[in-house]
């Protein structure tokens, strides 16, 4: 039997997106992951939410929306990422996009099970200036530019289709630099 995951990045739509989908996701077995200030972008995820990806210096910065102790004790908080045996070729401090779809890739591998992964609100278009859904910050992963990220998305696919894992981009945004299937919910 294959792990589901559904990873919910923070970007602009992503609350219309649990209105429409996020109730059915979970229906279906999907284990709850958010990025950063994704947590937040919708009243039902705080409760439902099993694992946290949060960035090292995420409680530095003034913009971030931060959880209070209490939630923080419900989730599954991760901020040292799994990194073998998938990985990618890491410059700086990586990606969070990245590093959460190798940590879930890599708790597949090391417990021997396949992965189904569900990736929404991170499709890495960042249009009139709003790179989240809060309206405020950067667009954090094109810092290292488009290819860049491209080949690493792409490489980081290719090692979980060679060992039997899916990951899919459920979001219903049209433009995406994510090179994964889309599935239309």
């Amino acid at each position: 039997m294959k792990k589901k995951f559904l990873i919910l990045g923070s970007a602009p739509s992503i609350t219309q997106w649990c209105q429409k989908y996020l109730e059915q996701e979970l229906n279906a077995g999907y284990f709850l992951c958010a990025i950063n200030n994704a947590w937040n972008a919708f009243p039902d995820i705080k409760d439902k939410l099993k694992i946290w990806f949060r960035s090292a210096d995420f409680f530095y910065f003034q913009y971030t929306i931060k959880p209070d102790e209490e939630l923080r004790n419900k989730w599954y908080e991760v901020v040292r990422f799994l990194s073998e045996p998938c990985w990618y070729e890491r410059k700086d401090n990586g990606t969070m996009i990245l590093n959460a779809i190798c940590h879930i890739i890599n708790l597949g591998e090391n417990n021997n099970r396949k992965i189904i992964l569900h990736i929404a609100g991170s499709n890495l278009i960042y249009e009139n200036g709003q790179s989240h859904f809060y309206g405020k910050g950067t667009p954090d992963p094109l810092r290292l530019g488009e290819e860049y990220l491209k080949k690493q998305l792409c490489s980081i696919n290719g090692f979980a289709e060679e060992h039997g894992h899916k990951i899919y981009n459920v979001d219903y945004q049209e433009n995406t630099l994510l090179p994964f299937e889309r599935l239309d919910l």
